[in-house]
Parts: C-alpha cells; sequence; structure tokens
C-alpha cells in the first residue's frame, strides 16, 4: 500500500493572494505540531487527524506566488505576508526581495547549499 500524500493549488485572483498566504501558514503549523508531537504516544485526540506530507505546490497567478512562498519560503509565510499588506500588495516585488535577501544569507553556508524544501519544512515530505 502506497502513503497517501497532497498535492496544494492554489488558483488565481489577486484578491485571493491573502487566503492563499492563510491556508499555507495553517498547513504549515499543523505540520510543525505534528512533528512535535510525533513521538507522543496518543498526543493527537480522535478530532485532529494527521495531515499526509505534501508533495508539490503549485498554483496560477497569485496562487503560483503563494505556492512560491509556501514552498521556498516555509519559514517567512507570515513575514511576507505581513510584507505585502503593508506594501499595498506589491506581490512580485515583496517575492522577488525575500528570494533575494535568502539567497544572500545562503551564499557560502554549507548547512543550506544545496538544501531541498523537504530540508526546510517538515510538511513536505
Amino acid at each position: 500500500m502506497s502513503q497517501m500524500f497532497w498535492t496544494v493549488s492554489f488558483s488565481g485572483a489577486g484578491h485571493l493572494l491573502p487566503y492563499h498566504l492563510g491556508v499555507a501558514t495553517a498547513l504549515l503549523r499543523r505540520a510543525q505540531q505534528q512533528q512535535r508531537l510525533a513521538g507522543e504516544p496518543q498526543s493527537l485526540s480522535n478530532t485532529q487527524k494527521r495531515l499526509p506530507p505534501v508533495h508539490a505546490v503549485a498554483g496560477s497567478s497569485s496562487g503560483a506566488i503563494a505556492a512560491t512562498v509556501m514552498a521556498s519560503l516555509p519559514h517567512r509565510v507570515e513575514e511576507y505576508s505581513d510584507r505585502f499588506l503593508q506594501d499595498r500588495g506589491h506581490a512580485f516585488r515583496n517575492l522577488q526581495q525575500m528570494l533575494d535577501e535568502q539567497k544572500m544569507n545562503n551564499h557560502g553556508n554549507d548547512e543550506t547549499e544545496g538544501s531541498t524544501v523537504n530540508d526546510l519544512h517538515p510538511l513536505f515530505g
């Protein structure tokens, strides 16, 4: 029997970007919670089902921006959301700045060199 996984797809439409980012944040937080509780028996109640890992994230238009932030900057989704709202919706400019910052922070850092999204966040399995 193969393991179940999710593929997340965010639709287009610029006004939905804040909602997409909220969904991304919720999924990432839930995965972190599951990872923290993984070693504890009966740590999740019967109403809290374990989320399957995400194997792919995709999107169209603003959904592609949400997918990129979720996959490339999972530890900075909330920061991106704040920048997007404070900068009155300049989604692509903020994404480019954050990806450039991440690239500069990782430059020469042997620990993150060659990292994949699987290494960055437990949601991606």
